[in-house]
């Protein structure tokens, strides 16, 4: 929720108590104005509610649309993502609103291993290992202290198997990392993996430049592969 939205909310809901307020301290004789305050406060509520929801559902067709002219794009997933193939490698895009950031999900296949870790800038939420984007579901995992000192403490890492993935995260997939970490903060959101697909999770208006966000992707995917 943007600052702007927060704020309206907050006045409606001031209005609201402002309204109930008065009644109880004016009496039964206020009550017509304090109900017929409360009830416009809260139509005014629902009705920038569904303006903001109207306006959020033009954005992502407008986004997707974007995507779609990627070449070869299809919009052929059953749970509303979008493949397409960089090159050889087959992605598969998931686009979604959180709290009104715009975000993307690019997931590749890079082999199987049986560990799952994930990686994000410190200070933002950890990025979901499930391949839709959500934050819960996926394999366990636990916080991995070695990891993050050996990515400098400007990264936090959980993994299933500390010392497997230590052995993944060798030192050409560690400085593709770290450059893109540093070279796309504020966009650059987390780098996951279940055990069969890689995660590259971005955020912000790379989110509405495919071409700048396959890129960035693709410095993160290409050291996973043979």
């Amino acid at each position: 929720m943007s600052d702007a939205d927060s704020r309206e909310r907050r006045l409606i809901i001031g209005a609201v108590v402002g309204a109930l307020a008065g009644v109880a301290i004016l009496g039964r004789d206020a009550m017509p104005w304090g109900a017929a305050l409360a009830l416009a406060a809260v139509g005014f509520g629902a009705w920038r509610r569904w303006q903001y929801g109207r306006a959020g559902a033009r954005v992502m067709r407008g986004l997707r649309a974007q995507w779609l002219d990627l070449h070869g794009a299809e919009d052929a997933d059953d749970r509303g993502a979008i493949v397409v193939h960089d090159g050889m490698q087959p992605l598969r895009i998931k686009l979604f609103r959180e709290r009104g950031v715009l975000r993307a999900l690019i997931t590749t296949p890079v082999g199987e291993a049986p560990l799952a870790f994930r990686v994000w800038p410190v200070g933002q939420p950890a990025p979901g290992l499930d391949p839709d984007g959500a934050r819960v579901g996926g394999p366990p995992v636990e916080r991995a202290p070695f990891l993050e000192a050996r990515l400098g403490g400007t990264l936090l890492a959980e993994c299933s198997d500390e010392a497997h993935t230590d052995a993944l995260l060798d030192a050409e997939v560690t400085s593709a990392l770290l450059v893109v970490a540093r070279e796309a903060a504020g966009s650059f959101a987390g780098l996951s993996y279940d055990g069969q697909r890689l995660g590259i999770h971005l955020k912000g208006p790379m989110v509405a430049d495919p071409q700048r966000a396959t890129q960035v992707a693709r410095a993160l995917w290409r050291p996973f592969l043979p």
